[in-house]
């Protein structure tokens, strides 16, 4: 439903309809090659630091119980990039675009969520800045 509702309001010239969709299935697709290639490892890898987390990248050695996890993080990697996409749309080339899901899904979001929701056991380590999230730390 999200990939077709920045269309349903005519805020983009209906030429540029196609072209937005696609960055948003782009989004998906190559947030998650991304994610899967250094994403996961930066954000909940087994090595961690206050940073970043590191190692299982390609998901190499990564526990099979680590795939729902791995999943429901990716959507919100992906998530990520596909909310800018709406307020970029018409003023940035594809190759541009291309850059920045990259970017996005597989080294800037994983950086914060290791700091939000990974303390080495998936627990809240924002909450002792006095920051609480709004997902209450259930993501353990």
């Amino acid at each position: 439903m999200f990939f077709c509702s920045q269309n349903l309001l005519p805020l983009s010239r209906s030429k540029n309809t196609v072209n937005i969709l696609i960055k948003n299935m782009l989004d998906a697709l190559i947030g998650g090659v991304s994610y899967w290639a250094f994403g996961w490892a930066l954000a909940y890898g087994p090595h961690k630091n206050p940073f970043c987390g590191w190692g299982a990248f390609f998901a190499y050695q990564m526990p099979g119980s680590d795939y729902p996890m791995w999943f429901f993080q990716f959507v919100f990697a992906a998530t990520a990039a596909t909310i800018v996409s709406g307020s970029i749309a018409e003023r940035v080339q594809f190759q541009a675009y291309f850059v920045y899901s990259v970017l996005i899904t597989g080294i800037v979001y994983p950086p914060v969520s290791h700091w939000a929701w990974d303390n080495g056991e998936r627990d809240c380590r924002i909450s002792d800045f006095g920051i609480v999230s709004s997902s209450e730390c259930t993501l353990s």
